[in-house]
């Protein structure tokens, strides 16, 4: 009995340095605490690469492709998942690209009417279009909608001839021709910050602001859309 003691402090102790240094956490239970897969939204994660102990030294770094459910279709993103133990943990998800920030935000807008029944109004048609077309791929059924503004708007959409122009194509969130505007032409570019906003018609746009007001620019941007996180640079080959 007295060894049997022994053996469950052994593992109650071990089990604390695991969590303290996060070797306890494994890339499974990282990427359901991120994604939750319990909603659709994403049909398809794989780990490309692996980095860190995942402690404030060294903190954990996935590489993911991951296969978004979005509109029109399916798109296959990449981005690096950053985690480090503490109190409390941190984990956040960082892309490689806009497109794929746009997509990855216009998924967790559809999840959350899914989630929640309480939520911002906001991106009405984007996000109708997406959940008509997880309820086209029999992902969720319209009751599973409690809004029904949203579900109005759903319906009103299951008319092709309803659904605007814009969105009518794959090129939701596409940045090859994003239009810049520069608001201190008279500042170099190292002393301006890019600000990229996402307005809600799905166009992407890049604002070039002085550095020491980027707070101020954002907060009138925000009166035109949703600012974007900035993606971060893909590692070169050979260097993951």
């Amino acid at each position: 009995m007295k060894r049997f003691s022994v053996l469950i402090v052994l593992f109650v102790l071990l089990a604390s340095i695991l969590g303290s240094t996060g070797c306890g956490a494994s890339d499974e239970a990282l990427i359901k605490g991120e994604f939750d897969l319990e909603y659709p939204g994403y049909s398809d994660i794989k780990v490309l690469n692996r980095a860190g102990e995942g402690t404030g030294i060294s903190p954990m770094i996935l590489t993911l492709q991951v296969t978004m459910e979005s509109y029109p279709d399916s798109v296959v993103c990449e981005g690096e998942l950053f985690y480090f133990h503490s109190d409390p943990s941190y984990r956040e998800m960082r892309w490689y690209t806009l497109e794929a920030i746009g997509h990855w935000l216009l998924v967790e807008k559809a999840r959350y009417h899914l989630k929640y029944a309480v939520y911002p109004y906001d991106w009405p048609e984007p996000v109708a279009l997406l959940l008509k077309r997880w309820i086209e791929k029999g992902f969720i059924n319209i009751d599973d909608i409690t809004n029904p503004g949203m579900r109005r708007q759903i319906d009103y959409f299951m008319d092709p001839a309803n659904v605007p122009t814009h969105f009518n194509n794959a090129g939701l969130f596409d940045t090859t021709n994003m239009q810049t505007y520069d608001l201190a032409p008279e500042l170099p570019d190292s002393e301006k910050t890019p600000v990229y906003l996402l307005r809600n018609d799905g166009i992407v746009e890049l604002y070039l602001v002085a550095k020491g007001t980027w707070y101020e620019k954002s907060e009138e941007l925000r009166q035109k859309g949703m600012i974007l996180p900035t993606p971060i640079p893909k590692p070169e080959e050979g260097q993951k």
